[in-house]
């Protein structure tokens, strides 16, 4: 009977030592929980600011204008005028055709127009005559009319000459292949004493100065908010750097924005102007270009590391007027040189937890150390290898405290 109530007897008692142990070690931790100094934390207050945006887009240098040069006229081409790779100027001659068979055209109309000429006033004096022998009822009403269409028909015949003769004179024009634009040659593509037609391309006059840079903005990027307003486009200027990232000596002007996203891209097309006085700048040219002063609108900069990411989105700690700390959801914006800017989410003089995150929760008390906006944006990372060797004893502390009352 003895043995029955004993193996119950043992098992209460060691449950009774269990429940004596549990209920110390929750008293004791609890006590340490209240024995715990208020962590510190170092803040930044919010502060809205107008930030330089500074961001470069790839761009592509392209001519305005570039002309293929074809003859007006067939003939053999009979000479060059121009270097090849040479800049030459607008009405400057490239080639010329041979002139001689337009030169007799030229003189044939010149005949023709005389002919013409005599035919009307042959017409005009016979006109005269019958009209007066009209008036004097000498004539019949038909010879009338015939007179007057006999003049005018010469009338019309001179016309026709006169026309003939321009378009020879023309021709004869046509004859000297100039440049319509201001630029720079290629190669030519047919020698001397080769027969030529307006299906014929001779060269390529390429304009380089000024030259159009061409670029996409992404859809979203806070560049097209700011570009919506004209006083930007009037105070701001665009930079060029190029591939061996020397900065462009000459700043270019804004000249086209796109009305729409390009489907294609998923970006607003643009171009700006640069002049291009020395020929830095050729057409095909891979650069990059930023705009100058072109100023966001007020919004928040924090330090990059101040923002946590969760599964409902970004989130900032801050530390309200009890120094308690609230979780914030902000909207980000793109990061600067100086922090994450921030859309929304904050208002002006919250302050935003940046340092020992990881060990901090929401609704915990903590003691907040304000940092200058300027001391921020690098600071706390040369801080952070400093900030895991304070962490690493007070950790140490907290895990060795709570064994001393397991033990007793």
């Amino acid at each position: 009977m003895k043995s029955k109530h004993f193996i119950p007897g043992i098992l209460l008692l060691i449950a009774g030592v269990v429940m004596t142990s549990g209920c110390k070690s929750k008293k004791a931790s609890a006590e340490l929980t209240r024995a715990m100094p208020i962590p510190e934390v170092e803040v930044v207050q919010v502060s809205l600011e107008s930030m330089p945006w500074k961001h470069s887009y790839p761009a592509r240098v392209e001519s305005p204008r570039s002309v293929e040069i074809r003859p007006r006229v067939s003939g053999i081409l009979i000479s060059r005028s121009y270097v090849e790779g040479a800049c030459v100027e607008a009405g400057d001659e490239l080639f010329r055709i041979d002139p001689i068979p337009y030169e007799l055209a030229v003189d044939r109309a010149k005949a023709d127009c005389e002919r013409a000429l005599a035919q009307e006033r042959q017409a005009q004096r016979e006109k005269d005559r019958v009209m007066r022998l009209f008036s004097s009822e000498a004539v019949s009403e038909k010879q009338r009319d015939d007179a007057l269409s006999a003049f005018e028909f010469a009338q019309a015949g001179r016309m026709s000459a006169e026309a003939s003769l321009k378009q020879a004179e023309l021709n004869l024009e046509y004859t000297r292949v100039t440049s319509p634009i201001r630029g720079v040659t290629t190669l030519e593509t047919l020698n001397e004493g080769s027969l030529v037609s307006s299906s014929n391309i001779l060269t390529t006059v390429t304009q380089l100065d000024p030259l159009h840079t061409r670029f996409s903005i992404p859809e979203g990027d806070p560049a097209l908010d700011i570009l919506k307003t004209n006083a930007v486009q009037e105070n701001s200027a665009l930079v060029l750097t190029l591939r061996n990232g020397q900065p462009y000596p000459l700043k270019g002007d804004l000249s086209f924005v796109d009305s729409g996203v390009d489907p294609k891209t998923g970006g607003v097309r643009m171009r700006a102007d640069f002049e291009n006085p020395d020929g830095v700048l050729l057409p095909g040219q891979f650069i990059r270009v930023s705009f100058e002063n072109l100023l966001l609108p007020p919004m928040t900069v924090i330090p990059e590391q101040a923002v946590l990411m969760t599964a409902m989105g970004a989130m900032v700690y801050v530390v309200d007027e009890n120094n308690t700390i609230q979780p914030r959801p902000v909207m980000l914006g793109p990061v600067l040189e100086s922090g994450q800017l921030i859309k929304s989410g904050l208002n002006e003089g919250d302050r935003v937890i940046f340092t020992s995150l990881i060990r901090l929760r929401p609704g915990m008390q903590v003691k907040a150390i304000e940092k200058g906006a300027e001391a921020h944006a690098y600071s706390a990372p040369a801080k952070a290898p400093q900030a895991e060797a304070d962490e690493a004893p007070q950790a140490e502390a907290t895990a060795a405290e709570p064994s001393a009352p397991i033990e007793d």
